[in-house]
């Protein structure tokens, strides 16, 4: 099965564009502020709060080939321990829009399914 929160991109054209997008995502849904923003990294701050979602966006490119991956990691803060897994409802949500939202494809997101364009 797919990862949600790893995608592949071909070429410096696409993978330019889907940077640019999930930069966008990230920065929409870290609760975070950017603390690192690079060509191909974004760190958002470490989670302060149970409430935080602090995320870390990378594109490594193939060695051998013109494809590179974008990869979206969550870090979260849970009581009594320093970082939790991540695993409720609106972090989950997160993980979920991502590949959604970076292809900038329709589909089954948080919100149920995208309206029909005309």
């Amino acid at each position: 099965p797919d990862l949600r929160n790893l995608l592949i991109c071909e070429g410096e054209s696409e993978c330019a564009l889907l940077w640019t997008r999930a930069v966008r995502y990230v920065k929409e849904h870290a609760t975070t502020p950017v603390q690192t923003l690079g060509s191909n990294i974004l760190i958002t701050a470490p989670p302060q709060t149970p409430d935080d979602l602090s995320l870390t966006l990378s594109l490594t490119r193939d060695k051998d080939s013109e494809s590179s991956s974008l990869f979206l990691d969550m870090r979260c803060k849970s009581e009594g321990a320093v970082e939790a897994d991540c695993k409720d409802e609106r972090a989950l949500s997160v993980l979920d829009g991502f590949r959604n939202a970076v292809l900038d494809t329709p589909g089954e997101g948080p919100a149920g399914p995208a309206p029909d364009r005309p």
